[in-house]
């Protein structure tokens, strides 16, 4: 549905997150344990700030991204890739 409007300058993209430090975050993970074991299943072995997912948004809104369309980019920390 979302490529029929492509030749009206319209792009659909998907952002796929791992775990971002947030207020959610945090009280979703509010003991070390938790969050070490959150940790552990990025291959960076760290959560990522929200400013780091904003700078991926921003990337696909810029003019540096035109041709980029139909995508699910993995903002993951390597969560996707890593074994548990």
């Amino acid at each position: 549905m979302a490529a029929e409007f492509g030749p009206q300058g319209v792009r659909v993209n998907a952002i796929l997150p791992g775990a971002v430090d947030t207020d959610m975050y945090r009280s979703m993970n509010n003991t070390a344990e938790s969050q070490a074991f959150v940790t552990k299943l990025h291959a960076l072995k760290r959560v990522a700030s929200p400013e780091e997912l904003a700078r991926s948004v921003l990337y696909l809104a810029s003019d540096d991204s035109a041709f980029v369309t139909g995508t699910a980019s993995l903002v993951d920390g390597g969560a996707s890739i890593t074994r548990t």
